[in-house]
């Protein structure tokens, strides 16, 4: 029997053989997989074991306890919140796109037919589609944008390379921070740094007026926040206390240029 051809093939054999190519095809072409959330059935057995538990705590109420079955009632509770515990997982799964969803579902179906034609009650591939964890490293803005400008061979680090070289070689982002990617990002802050304290003292202290510092400590303040929270990923509280540190810092030199340039000249 040729590879393409299960014509030849029925009942459990075809079944194999579909998933076997299908899992087969999926790890040549997909790098992070996609599953099915299967939200009615995950609903129906918290529901189901949660009806369940208070049958038995109906049971025991009824006879004080004298026949409550331990090992069921232990069961059952640790069934019940593994299954919540489930639920949650998926629900922090990452959802696909509609376009993305629908994709799914065509490969689904083209993929296991003898599934679809087993189905009379339900569409077996609806459901909500999630994409696993891909493990990909937390990072801040800056170097999601350094990781995709740079060269390949700059911004994938050599242990990925090795391990990826595929996606390397298709020209896919890396998912790890490379040397030459985390000490630019490092010198670009610094830079970025020195610059937002150097040039508004210069602004301010070329022809001084309290106009012209108020503008130039306000601008300054507002770009330092937004390069903090949006270039940096920074949290709230990071921003706040970054933002209120450096704004204080151009206030004491605000008040120094207008009180140098209020004392007269004699």
């Amino acid at each position: 029997m040729e590879s393409g051809d299960t014509s030849q093939l029925h009942g459990r054999e075809k079944v194999d053989v579909e998933l076997f190519r299908y899992v087969a095809a999926s790890l040549d072409k997909e790098e992070i997989f996609h599953v099915l959330g299967f939200e009615f059935l995950q609903r129906y057995n918290l529901v189901r074991l949660q009806n369940k538990l208070a049958k038995i705590r109906e049971s025991i109420h009824a006879d004080l306890g004298q026949k409550c079955d331990e090992r069921s009632l232990n069961d059952t509770l640790n069934e019940y919140s593994q299954s919540i515990k489930n639920y949650n997982m998926f629900r922090g799964l990452k959802p696909l796109s509609e376009e993305r969803t629908e994709e799914r579902k065509a490969l689904l179906k083209t993929s296991f037919p003898s599934l679809m034609s087993q189905c009379r009650w339900t569409k077996p591939f609806e459901s909500h589609y999630y994409a696993l964890n891909d493990n990909k490293a937390k990072v801040d803005n800056l170097r999601k944008v350094l990781r995709h400008l740079l060269p390949r061979h700059l911004a994938y680090s050599n242990a990925e390379r090795v391990r990826r070289q595929r996606e390397f070689e298709e020209g896919k982002p890396p998912h790890e921070i490379s040397a030459v990617v985390d000490r630019l990002s490092r010198l670009i802050v610094a830079l970025a740094g020195g610059a937002f304290l150097i040039v508004p003292m210069l602004i301010m202290a070329i022809n001084p007026t309290q106009t012209k510092s108020l503008v130039t400590a306000s601008v300054g303040t507002l770009l330092f926040s937004c390069a903090i929270s949006l270039g940096l990923s920074s949290s709230n509280n990071e921003t706040m206390v970054s933002t209120a540190t450096y704004a204080a810092v151009l206030v004491v030199f605000v008040g120094i240029t207008t009180t140098n340039n209020s004392i007269p000249t004699t």
